[in-house]
């Protein structure tokens, strides 16, 4: 009875604007869930996503209200948090990805060797070009728009002539490739210094001193030659200039052994590729092991020149085996200087007879210890091992011993006339 008064005086004071209701008329409903009731009431659809917003006008609404600012308020708090969140981009995904003990290796980018893009690139040019061009004549126009100064020997340009058929309007921007194209054709070169280009035969190319360019420099239209430095890290300097030389890459290659440089003086174009082909080549390869084998019925000396025979056999590695160094003594008579000398012809000998090729698989007979030491991959390493294990092995003797009773003659008069018959031979084989 007395419940059904205090309903009705709630609801004029939720309705009435000016009466705020208080947590003193209803100890129940704290403050914050009285404002989060007051502003479900008001503006429903502004809580639900629009998926669920169909599926929530059908549902009835619940009388009691203040049950909305309890747990449920709570919760649908939380899952509007949760779709306030941004999505994790793919960087916060790869973090996450990753396993603890997992090391990535960046990929460097490749930098880009083309000349910044000059105001007027993008005009139109109508040109009536004849059909025989002489070079002198296109560098005065290429030099007209781009706004480059030449220095050329007159003898070594003048009188060459290309012949160009051109389709239609140009850009100003490709007169450059144009220009660049009918130099190489013919066998000239440009380089740039300062503000003026130099253009020689490419046979001198060294003899005006292209540009030195490292990572922060950038193309400057006339930059056509141009020497650039990479540092390998795992990749042998000798193998990275066959590969150069063999795709024709580079003008000129300087080789700096120690430190793993590479100086390689070409066309700017070109560097590009040459980057990317040395970034795929210059990658950490297996590494060898160092293993030894102690031999018990063979001499280290005479298995390993078998075990070079039959490894080559198998056609799957090869070997090299270490050969002693030779002893030079000093001759009757001879000078000390003269002894040098000897020694030193002789190690540039040895050295010339080397092979420039790294062994697969390097072998060494240990005679101190009888020891087979062997350098190389794992699985090689393998293969050594198992001839080693079918060579090393006991002496077979697959000589008999049988007793002969002799009766009527001496014991050594029959031995004398078996060796003469060739049955048996005396003493034991090496």
């Amino acid at each position: 009875m007395e419940t059904q008064p205090t309903a009705v005086a709630t609801v004029p004071e939720q309705k009435a604007p000016s009466k705020p209701t208080t947590a003193a008329k209803e100890p129940n409903l704290p403050a914050v869930g009285d404002l989060q009731t007051k502003e479900a009431a008001e503006k429903p659809k502004l809580q639900l996503p629009e998926e669920t917003a169909p599926q929530a006008a059908k549902q009835p609404q619940e009388p009691n209200l203040p049950a909305v600012g309890g747990p449920q308020a709570k919760e649908a708090a939380e899952k509007t948090k949760l779709q306030l969140q941004p999505e994790p981009t793919s960087e916060q995904v790869a973090i996450e990805t990753k396993q603890p003990g997992e090391v990535t290796e960046p990929v460097s980018k490749v930098r880009s060797y083309e000349p910044e893009p000059i105001t007027n690139g993008d005009e139109m040019l109508e040109l009536d070009l004849p059909e025989k061009l002489n070079i002198v004549d296109l560098l005065d126009l290429v030099g007209k728009y781009l706004h480059l100064d030449y220095m050329y020997d007159e003898p070594d340009v003048k009188g060459k002539e290309v012949s160009l058929k051109v389709q239609g309007p140009i850009k100003v921007k490709d007169l450059y490739p144009l220009l660049e194209s009918v130099l190489k054709f013919k066998g000239f070169v440009m380089t740039r210094k300062v503000n003026l280009v130099t253009i020689v035969p490419a046979e001198k190319v060294l003899e005006i001193d292209p540009d030195l360019h490292t990572d922060a420099d950038k193309i400057e239209y006339g930059d056509v030659i141009i020497t650039r430095v990479f540092v390998l890290k795992h990749v042998d300097t000798a193998n990275a200039k066959n590969l150069l030389g063999q795709m024709k890459l580079g003008v000129n290659i300087t080789l700096i052994p120690e430190s793993g440089t590479l100086i390689v003086t070409g066309y700017a174009y070109r560097m590009a590729r040459i980057e990317e082909l040395l970034q795929m080549i210059d990658k950490p390869g297996e590494a060898k092991q160092f293993r030894f084998r102690q031999l018990r019925y063979t001499m280290a000396q005479t298995l390993a020149p078998k075990i070079k025979t039959l490894a080559e056999q198998l056609g799957t590695i090869s070997i090299t085996i270490a050969s002693p160094a030779p002893r030079i003594t000093r001759k009757p008579r001879e000078s000390a200087a003269a002894l040098r000398a000897r020694q030193q012809k002789a190690a540039a000998a040895a050295k010339a007879a080397a092979p420039t090729a790294k062994p697969t698989v390097y072998l060494d007979a240990d005679e101190r210890t009888n020891r087979i030491l062997m350098v190389g991959l794992v699985d090689q390493l393998v293969v050594v091992d198992k001839l080693i294990d079918a060579l090393d092995v006991e002496y077979q003797d697959l000589r008999t011993l049988r007793l002969y009773e002799i009766q009527y003659v001496g014991a050594e008069e029959i031995k004398e006339k078996l060796e003469e018959f060739g049955i048996i031979s005396g003493g034991r084989p090496t």
